[in-house]
């Protein structure tokens, strides 16, 4: 797991600047290099191995009449969505589903896919809908891709880093967040669903069964299989219960819940996901009911308890109150860590702060802690089960993990240190890697994935 993550830090460094440099049409003229090389190999033609951005631009404009269709891939997802126009859109996205477009009105719609890139959105609202969900499924798409970088060559993640590794200084913290996501293969709805098997009798039988009439009027596998894939996309929860087994044993793999040799049944399966499955846009608070959520803020003093709101209302205002509330912080710190930062500092001597209560020692370092990066980690927003896989993933046994909230945070905090550490070591070598002028290219690139050897 260490080395992973190690090398995809290194990769997301290199991929940070995919993105748009030259004019505008064709659409291949703004691309990369790297998206360029993508290009050419996703229609297998063959690129030699020495050509510069030019040559790769010359080549693509040659093949790009005759490129045959493509189904959306990855490949799409890329030159849709640079490293930066990904990131952007990231706080747009991070709390969005694709069935949330359903309960937008038109106004709403239009204003969302404006701000996303479609011209002049019109049409009827279901059209709208429409469009707001295949931007989503873009979004995810893209989402998809870059935690997929993990599988990408060295090579691919050097391009273009020498003349643009300095930007990089600014996304140290970022691409340590990136590297904790999700770098299990992208879901394939054609076979990752436990209905991807059945034959058209059971597919049918179940279908009606959950009141979609269309069923009735299905001639084909394909259809019912577009009905089914539809149902479980946008109304089932939690969307991990309508998974393959196989599906749900490699995304337990890949985070290191279970071993690869591992013959869990499906029951164990569903035990095991209840634990610890995590989107990436989940917070926290995304499972909490109206009233948890108004209790909340009642508590921190951020409503009156006789407040009536909405829902929507309700996560926003704990959505942009949660951070900065002090337990929310300080949770993830236990008493004796507050004791000895405090001595340490000099906000009061050893014998002092060991009398303190935890109140008095959260009120005392709450007002003399000044470093930003304690309360931003992305972790304090994570729900538990995101934070369990996160431990998992980072070698702590299922016996070994907390019980309660404050307990998974300050594991977390540890390892997240930890890992923001060794980024920062790790982007070190790289930018004196790439900065060299001493040996040829090839014996650059060795360095840099010593890098992820070592570190």
């Amino acid at each position: 797991m260490q080395f992973r993550s190690s090398v995809y830090i290194i990769l997301l460094i290199g991929s940070a600047y995919a993105s748009s440099w030259f004019g505008s049409d064709p659409e291949y003229d703004k691309w990369s290099h790297f998206e360029l090389r993508s290009w050419l190999e996703d229609y297998h033609i063959k690129v030699p191995s020495h050509f510069d951005q030019s040559q790769l631009h010359d080549l693509v404009a040659e093949n790009w009449a005759s490129s045959p269709p493509q189904t959306p891939s990855f490949a799409d997802a890329r030159r849709q969505w640079s490293y930066d126009k990904y990131t952007r859109a990231q706080h747009a996205f991070q709390d969005l589903k694709e069935n949330s477009f359903d309960t937008w009105d038109e106004s709403k719609l239009r204003a969302f896919l404006l701000e996303h890139g479609v011209v002049a959105p019109s049409g009827p609202r279901e059209q709208l809908v429409l469009l707001a969900r295949q931007k989503y499924r873009s979004y995810t798409d893209a989402a998809s891709y870059y935690s997929s970088l993990a599988s990408e060559t060295v090579t691919s993640a050097y391009c273009d880093a020498t003349d643009t590794l300095h930007h990089a200084s600014k996304s140290v913290s970022s691409m340590v967040a990136q590297a904790t996501q999700d770098v299990v293969r992208a879901f394939d709805d054609s076979k990752d669903y436990v209905h991807s098997t059945w034959d058209d009798n059971h597919l049918r039988s179940w279908l009606e069964n959950h009141e979609i009439v269309e069923a009735r009027q299905a001639s084909t596998h394909a259809e019912l299989m577009k009905l089914a894939n539809d149902y479980c996309r946008t109304a089932v929860e939690p969307v991990w219960s309508a998974w393959s087994d196989s599906y749900m044993r490699e995304w337990l793999i890949s985070h290191n819940i279970l071993s690869p040799s591992d013959t869990a049944s499906r029951s164990t399966l569903l035990g095991e996901m209840k634990k610890y499955y995590y989107s990436l846009p989940d917070k926290v608070w995304s499972s909490w009911s109206d009233s948890e959520l108004k209790s909340w803020l009642v508590n921190h003093g951020l409503l009156k308890s006789d407040a009536q709101k909405k829902r929507d209302e309700l996560v926003k205002m704990v959505e942009d109150n949660y951070a900065s509330a002090s337990d929310s912080v300080w949770d993830a710190w236990n008493d004796s860590d507050i004791r000895r930062w405090l001595s340490e500092h000099g906000y009061t001597d050893d014998r002092t702060v060991a009398q303190k209560k935890r109140d008095e020692l959260v009120s005392l370092i709450d007002k003399q802690y000044n470093d930003v990066s304690a309360r931003t980690a992305a972790y304090l927003v994570w729900p538990d089960a995101r934070l369990r896989a996160y431990l998992r993933e980072h070698g702590v046994s299922e016996a070994a993990l907390p019980m309660n909230r404050p307990g998974l945070l300050q594991e977390t905090r540890i390892r997240w240190v930890q890992t923001s550490n060794r980024t920062e070591t790790i982007f070190s070598k790289l930018k004196e890697i790439v900065n060299s002028s001493i040996g040829a290219v090839e014996d650059r690139l060795a360095r840099i994935l010593e890098v992820g050897l070592r570190v």
